[in-house]
């Protein structure tokens, strides 16, 4: 009797397994699908395929403008200048992560000139239009108080 049983058990095992060999044989085979590939961090391509703008480093703003009056030997918020201008903004180009106090249209604003030093303030100061490139920073002074520094510009006209 106890042959039996283990005869039985034996029995529905196999065919437990002849079952499910036979439902794999079964199921049809899958198209040959081309998967899409998405490109890397720091991919070349990734613009050509998402469209999307570049972007730019943390707190960082790029804008059109015309420069309303030059000054030298400057201070703001008590960091000294060699050139520092007040900027008529004119159209933000692009933006990077974590501006506190966004730029806008037709804004006036004061900032200092950081790394590049223009050669000729009176061809800078007569420009109608000039892209920049600037980087926000809090004042040390007093912290609600946005600050920028322009570290690239080219004129446009």
């Amino acid at each position: 009797m106890n042959n039996f049983f283990y005869i039985l058990i034996v029995v529905s095992l196999l065919s437990c397994k002849a079952t499910s060999v036979a439902q794999e044989a079964d199921k049809p085979e899958e198209l040959n699908k081309s998967k899409i590939q998405r490109p890397a961090f720091g991919d070349p391509r990734d613009n050509e395929i998402t469209k999307m703008p570049v972007q730019l480093a943390p707190n960082t703003v790029g804008f059109l403008g015309a420069i309303k009056e030059l000054k030298k030997n400057n201070t703001i918020c008590s960091k000294n200048y060699k050139v520092s201008a007040i900027i008529r903004v004119g159209k933000i180009t692009s933006t990077g992560s974590g501006i506190v106090n966004a730029l806008s249209t037709d804004q006036e604003f004061e900032m200092g000139f950081i790394g590049v030093i223009p050669k000729n303030l009176e061809s800078l100061k007569s420009a109608t239009e000039v892209s920049f490139m600037a980087r926000e920073n809090l004042c040390s002074d007093d912290m609600g108080t946005k600050l920028y520094e322009i570290f690239s510009f080219k004129i446009l006209d």
